[in-house]
């Protein structure tokens, strides 16, 4: 009879693109909604199961128990088996998947995660996993299955992949991420096709878009600015558009895809300590845009009201911030911030008020027309995408996991679009005259001030600590405006002179913009790293004091060193034990007498974690790590 496989609902884990492992990460809403699909799904098929196999993790088991009920199988006999627990990621356990990607470079992360021979520090390797789940598969489904029983197994990601193989019938050096989606059924067929059909180009692309995203991003912005300059040719105004808006429209569809409806509504806690930096920003950016005498000084109120950029999510996402949070603080500035534009719009017109006697009736840089036009294109993506995630939460959760790079990615042709555009002709020529490099330079420092200004009014963010996620959610909103929302808003009044001096400021503000992100990804990055060192010295060793600690009364040395030995060779991370064991020996044999068991156990602890320090941190090694400080280097 017929084998099934589901790969448990969305877990908060996933949510937070963090390894679960064997830790219990309960289900989100959307999981408990592909959950229910699933069940509705299996009763239109009429499966009928004799038996449920399932992970004894709680999303596993709430998956099993939901999917039960809903599709009427609920006299299943239900087995609870350790053998399919999730893997064991060791160090990485509970870490953001993306950031940990950045640390230890692409090739390393796939090595230790998807090498048969290898496995992250202290974690079930493959070869474990593989004959973990083989043998349940052999002394377990296959026999129950030829006594006529039905069987449906509900387990996690890489269980249900060791699965894929064993069906498909390839080894373990054969796999490759086969980005199982959550709570979809899947026959014993359906996963062979899945295991001898991967887009493993689109996956590997997808992968390293993730890593290099922030300086992808800044290699397309100064592709624009050469493109311009080399090829003196212009895009027309209305195509201009029509690019930035397919652009913001693809980010924020992909964007709210990911985004849980129940977790934008907590609003006020998400902005709590962010009032008074949002408040200074408003009164400034709308004096500025009221009372400004030159177009410059509007440009100026006018990015200081810009709403965070819809890719704030996800680079919190990807930088261990609390996307949730980053989430709502993006969504509520993006509704406020187009009242506030069009509010200092309306006032500029209808004031008459001229302080020193400055021009209150020059041209604005801003049309009411774009704004409204922006503000559909941006909610009609967010409400699609979330009616496609009430309809259809198993397609809408694969498609968000398996293709939610392609919201990254159209942030590159936006970085493009908006350098090109804006890129002086003449700016070689330019440059080359007193006049025109100080007009340049007047530009960058104009744009690198109101940065500046950013970064001072996100000082006054309320931290409750250095990795306080919300505190990091609120300060990336807070220093990432949206200056792709911003070219788009005012390149209709430029239209006939895209290349004039206010374009440079846009030119120089998008490079700024990118520039900041790739310098901020690479500090937050080096300081992971930094940090490396220290849970790799203290988690493994628990291992080797409850070895130490098991050891029982030992009187003579001889007896002591062959004791000692044998606990450390049977430690499963040795690589070398002969060299271990000689080393170790050398060690013991250095004690001086020890007559209590407490010191003994303290002193062999410490000569035994001081040795093999080396070797944990050689299991974990990072492509860049020749830029950390020697303390930290991986070697």
């Amino acid at each position: 009879m017929p084998l099934y496989f589901i790969r448990h609902g969305e877990s908060e884990a996933n949510e937070r693109n963090q390894f679960a492992g064997r830790q219990d990460s309960p289900l989100t809403r959307l999981g408990s909604e592909q959950a229910e699909q699933a069940g509705r799904a299996i009763a239109r098929k009429g499966l009928v199961f004799d038996e449920i196999h399932v992970s004894p993790l709680q999303r596993a088991r709430f998956t099993a128990q939901k999917i039960a009920e809903v599709s009427g199988n609920t006299v299943a006999t239900i087995h609870v088996s350790d053998a399919l627990l999730e893997r064991h990621f060791g160090l990485l356990q509970g870490r953001n998947k993306s950031l940990w990607k950045k640390v230890l470079g692409y090739r390393r992360y796939d090595e230790l995660l998807h090498s048969p021979h290898s496995a992250p520090p202290d974690g079930e390797t493959w070869q474990e996993l593989y004959r973990r789940v083989r043998n349940y598969y052999e002394q377990v489904l296959l026999p129950a299955s030829l006594r006529g029983h039905t069987i449906l197994v509900v387990a996690h990601k890489y269980v249900v992949e060791m699965f894929a193989l064993l069906i498909a019938g390839l080894a373990p050096e054969d796999y490759c991420d086969f980005k199982i989606p959550n709570s979809r059924p899947s026959s014993e067929n359906d996963l062979r096709y899945l295991a001898t059909h991967v887009p493993q180009s689109v996956n590997t692309l997808g992968e390293l878009l993730e890593i290099h995203l922030p300086l992808l991003m800044l290699s397309s912005a100064v592709l624009g600015v050469l493109v311009k300059l080399i090829s003196d040719w212009s895009l027309p105004p209305t195509a201009f558009q029509a690019g930035v808006i397919s652009c913001l429209v693809v980010s924020t569809f992909f964007g709210l895809l990911y985004a849980d409806p129940a977790r934008l509504t907590r609003v006020t806690g998400a902005l709590k300590g962010m009032q008074r930096g949002l408040l200074i920003r408003v009164f400034l950016g709308m004096g500025l845009l009221i009372f400004g005498p030159h177009v410059f000084v509007q440009l100026l109120g006018a990015f200081f009201l810009l709403p965070p950029a819809t890719l704030v999510p996800a680079l919190a996402l990807l930088w261990g911030g609390d996307y949730a949070a980053a989430l709502r603080i993006t969504l509520c500035l993006s509704v406020l911030s187009p009242l506030l534009l069009g509010a200092s719009v309306v006032l500029r017109r209808t004031i008459d008020f001229s302080p020193f006697g400055w021009n209150t009736h020059a041209v604005l840089p801003i049309r009411l027309s774009a704004l409204l036009m922006l503000a559909i294109a941006l909610a009609l993506p967010a409400l699609v995408a979330q009616w496609y995630r009430l309809r259809q939460p198993i397609k809408a959760g694969a498609l968000s996991t398996n293709w939610g790079w392609i919201g990254g990615a159209a942030s590159l042709p936006l970085a493009f679009l908006a350098t090109d555009y804006f890129t002086p002709v003449s700016l070689v020529e330019r440059v080359m005259t007193l006049g025109g490099a100080m007009l340049l330079g007047t530009a960058l420092l104009l744009m690198a001030g109101a940065f500046g200004g950013l970064l001072l009014i996100a000082g006054l963010v309320k931290v409750r600590g250095l990795e306080d996620e919300i505190g990091r959610a609120q300060r990336l909103a807070a220093t990432t405006p949206n200056v792709f929302l911003w070219s788009a808003m005012i390149s209709t009044q430029f239209a006939q002179d895209p290349s004039s001096v206010s374009g440079m400021l846009v030119m120089w503000t998008v490079l700024i913009f990118f520039v900041g992100l790739v310098i901020r990804e690479q500090w937050l990055v080096h300081r992971v790293r930094e940090n490396i060192a220290i849970p790799l010295v203290s988690m493994p060793w628990s291992a080797v004091t409850a070895k130490i600690a098991s050891l029982t009364k030992v009187t003579e040395p001889s007896s002591l060193e062959s004791a000692v030995t044998a606990k450390i060779a049977s430690l499963t991370k040795v690589t070398e034990p002969s060299s271990l064991e000689s080393a170790v020996t050398a060690k013991i044999a250095s004690l001086t007498k020890v007559t209590e068991p407490s010191s003994l156990e303290s002193a062999v602890t410490a000569k035994i974690a001081s040795l093999a320090r080396k070797q944990r941190r050689a299991q974990i090694g990072t492509e860049d790590d020749v830029h950390l400080p020697v303390p930290y280097r991986l070697t």
